[in-house]
């Protein structure tokens, strides 16, 4: 199966390890039924840290209405908060009491 993104780029995917047919085609319901949802995970290994430094790196700074205060004030706030408490938690592992956790040792 190959995904596209709303940027155009793609991403292809494979399941394996069907006995029967109609396995791989239940599977391949499930899998389109979640991807009109927007719920279809592809990436399961990135983790709150990978994810912020890109975005901060690649939509904060290269904005071009960025100033420099707000990348510096939201970089702070990342390296200092955030990556130090949930950097290391796989994004489709993080909830609401890794957030609140966060929170309460601000």
């Amino acid at each position: 199966m190959c995904v596209k993104f709303d940027d155009l780029s793609e991403k292809e995917c494979q399941h394996s390890g069907f006995v029967k047919k109609s396995e791989a085609e239940k599977a391949r319901d499930n899998v389109l039924t979640m991807l009109n949802k927007k719920r279809y995970v592809i990436y399961k290994n990135v983790k709150v840290q990978e994810l912020l430094v890109y975005w901060l790196e690649r939509e904060i700074r290269c904005r071009p209405d960025s100033n420099a205060n707000t990348y510096l004030t939201y970089k702070n706030c990342i390296e200092k908060h955030i990556i130090p408490e949930i950097g290391k938690v796989k994004l489709i592992s993080l909830n609401q009491s890794h957030i609140l956790k966060m929170y309460k040792n601000w």
